[in-house]
């Protein structure tokens, strides 16, 4: 009767509590290419439809820099693996702004939705740790 009543309390409760607990996370890595100094760099927002569905991705953006700075061009390298995060990327990067260089530039850009849930081998996305031995 009391597991009876925990199953329903959970079937019932709002998804929106149960994803509280995971941490969305988005980290832009260290930039590959010219030296560029951005002014104006806000992170891609993590997607809704990635949180809801425990999507967590890796992926590399290439965006082409003007010499005044502005982005000209954002190309997706590789992919995070979900649609709405690869497009929101594409959408943040390209509000990017960079302090003027000497000549059209381009530069490769890490970036990883993680929202603080283990990965093993189960899940399609990350890197999977070294094995462990349990002692009996």
């Amino acid at each position: 009767m009391k597991l009876n009543a925990i199953l329903l309390l959970a079937l019932l409760m709002p998804s929106s509590l149960l994803l509280a607990a995971e941490t969305p996370n988005v980290t832009v890595g260290q930039f590959v290419g010219d030296v560029v100094t951005p002014v104006f760099a806000p992170k891609p927002d993590y997607a809704w439809s990635a949180q809801a569905n425990h999507v967590q991705g890796t992926g590399i953006f290439q965006l082409r820099i003007r010499p005044d700075g502005t982005v000209s061009s954002v190309e997706l390298i590789r992919s995070t693996g979900w649609r709405d995060l690869d497009k929101s990327s594409t959408a943040a990067f390209s509000k990017w702004r960079f302090r003027p260089v000497a000549r059209s530039t381009t530069i490769k850009v890490p970036i990883t939705f993680s929202l603080g849930i283990p990965v093993g081998p189960s899940h399609s996305r990350g890197i999977q740790g070294p094995p462990v031995t349990i002692p009996h």
